[in-house]
């Protein structure tokens, strides 16, 4: 069977390339009977109708998948109706961590056949076994010919990840993204997150999805990444990766593993990278075996001055000396800083707003981002914004 994953991606805002539907095309052709392709609409904002009808006209697909997070689930809403209007009977799958936290609204829409409400390499293949009959099938919910949802139980999810084959980028347009983000690529070390922050959605996922506790690649298995995506894509343009673990050190002897394996195949002379750290607990030591390894960036969660908001609404449970002493770490190894701040959380004040303004100041960073709060579904945050009466 013949899979075409999009990405639902309409209007035009450009960071990195999805990683989601990468990974998941390279499961399908590498480890299934299957067939699999990826469809970025990221640089087709005024024409992406046509060149999606192009693509489904140009192959017989079996059946169209779409992965959604929560800010473009109304993206991935217009495609599906669009779809649905083109060739009616082409079934459409729906994944991605808006179909984990919301799986009740998306097997309402009716643009929408089936749900996956699990991670998808095991669900997808087991449904493509299958035929598309999704009887029986843990993490996927449809609706019978009644019409009503039948929603089956989650499956337990994969402690093995090492097993999964690396992202296949061929179907993107790199060159186009190089323009934008610095010439990189993303790699996922790790499935969730130790935290328990109340603005991310990860702990919500994992609660969801069972799982228990966060899942580590070896560090051999990204260094093999590493090696694949520069002798693939290095002749086009590839000169940085960057890894999208919410803390790359949350597992520190893995990441001196990392480090010094990196070093041991002298890929820190030729292949720099960048991660994320949390000031409660970065020392001096990983700084160094990171900055010795080729990291040239380290971003760190900040998310606001105050310590009323950081700690007892968005429970970073780190003081204001902890990140002040960092951040000075991260200097003292040469390494640029990447902070995030977000405003707007239902506690903030004009005073304290201002007083984020003054802390990045303070801070120096290289790179400063002030996000604005998104009470995602299935976040404790979300649940203070409805206590609090500030969502309309």
């Amino acid at each position: 069977m013949r899979i075409l994953f999009i990405e639902p991606n309409i209007e035009g805002r450009i960071g990195e390339p999805p990683l989601n539907i990468a990974g998941l095309k390279s499961f399908v052709n590498k480890m299934t009977k299957h067939d699999a392709k990826c469809c970025d609409l990221s640089f087709n904002k005024g024409s992406w109708q046509e060149y999606l009808t192009d693509e489904i006209a140009s192959q017989k697909y079996d059946i169209i998948g779409i992965s959604t997070l929560s800010f473009n689930y109304h993206q991935a809403v217009i495609i599906a109706e669009y779809l649905k209007s083109v060739q009616p009977d082409l079934p459409i799958i729906m994944g991605g961590i808006h179909c984990i936290l919301q799986p009740d609204e998306v097997i309402n829409c009716p643009f929408v056949d089936f749900v996956c409400t699990s991670e998808g390499e095991w669900v997808i293949q087991k449904f493509l076994d299958k035929n598309l009959d999704p009887e029986g099938i843990k993490g996927l919910w449809y609706r019978n010919a009644e019409g009503e949802a039948v929603k089956q139980a989650q499956p337990e999810v994969e402690k093995n990840i090492d097993q999964f084959p690396f992202p296949d980028w061929d179907d993107f347009p790199l060159e186009k993204y190089f323009l934008f983000n610095m010439s990189s690529l993303p790699i996922m070390g790790s499935r969730g997150c130790p935290y328990t922050c109340t603005y991310c959605s990860a702990h919500a996922v994992a609660g969801a999805l069972g799982a228990k506790k966060t899942r580590y690649r070896s560090a051999d298995n990204i260094i093999g990444e590493v090696e694949y995506l520069f002798e693939r894509y290095g002749d086009g343009g590839l000169r940085h990766f960057l890894f999208e673990d919410d803390v790359f050190i949350g597992h520190k002897k893995r990441v001196y593993e990392f480090c010094d394996k990196y070093i041991e195949r002298g890929f820190h002379k030729k292949y720099l990278w960048t991660a994320n750290v949390r000031a409660n607990i970065v020392n001096d030591d990983i700084l160094k075996a990171m900055k010795a390894a080729g990291c040239y960036e380290a971003g760190m969660g900040v998310e606001s001055s105050n310590d009323y908001v950081r700690n007892k609404i968005f429970r970073r449970n780190m003081s204001t000396q902890q990140i002040l002493d960092a951040a000075a770490l991260i200097k003292k190894h040469g390494l640029l800083l990447h902070v995030p701040i977000i405003m707007g959380s239902p506690f903030d004040t004009k005073e304290i707003m201002e007083e984020n303004l003054a802390f990045m100041k303070k801070l120096e960073a290289e790179c400063m981002l002030f996000p604005v709060l998104m009470p995602l579904p299935g976040t404790d945050i979300r649940e203070i914004c409805e206590q609090e009466g500030v969502l309309e």
